[in-house]
């Protein structure tokens, strides 16, 4: 749980990022739970614990021991993913849910469309998540 928020924050930085380089080959859906990245939850359901500092140290395999393709392998990218890891690693599961499922935040609107009984499959638009990282830049610059 902890990881795949860590994981929805750090996308939604990137779309602020002035690049056309996308930071995942997949974009977040509304769960049931909160913002997933499907081949991130393949990787992990079968695993007790993601361990380690940096959410991205530990390398995690799905059961067929593929890697889930998060990333590439840009320098930009990983000093971002470093920086993003030390703001949002030190927040428990249920702190990072609370940011990602407060009221009018991406997910919180697609679920209210759904009744909050969500379809798997449902992505979360960028600009939805754009919009909300932006406006979480301009109040922490205020």
């Amino acid at each position: 749980m902890k990881l795949q928020k860590a994981v929805y924050c750090a996308y939604g930085w990137w779309l602020l990022q002035d690049t056309d380089q996308r930071l995942t080959h997949e974009t977040p859906q509304a769960w049931q739970h909160g913002p997933v990245f499907p081949s991130l939850y393949a990787a992990l359901k079968h695993q007790e614990r993601v361990q380690g500092s940096p959410f991205f140290a530990t390398p995690v395999k799905d059961t067929q021991g593929r890697m889930p393709r998060l990333v590439s392998d840009s320098s930009s990218q990983g000093k971002f993913l470093a920086d993003i890891s030390k703001r949002y690693w030190p927040y428990s599961g249920v702190n990072l849910v609370a940011l990602t499922h407060r009221k009018g935040s991406p997910w919180h609107r697609i679920a209210k469309q759904h009744g909050f009984d969500l379809p798997r499959q449902v992505d979360i638009p960028d600009p939805l998540i754009e919009a909300e990282f932006r406006y979480l830049q301009s109040d922490a610059a205020s």
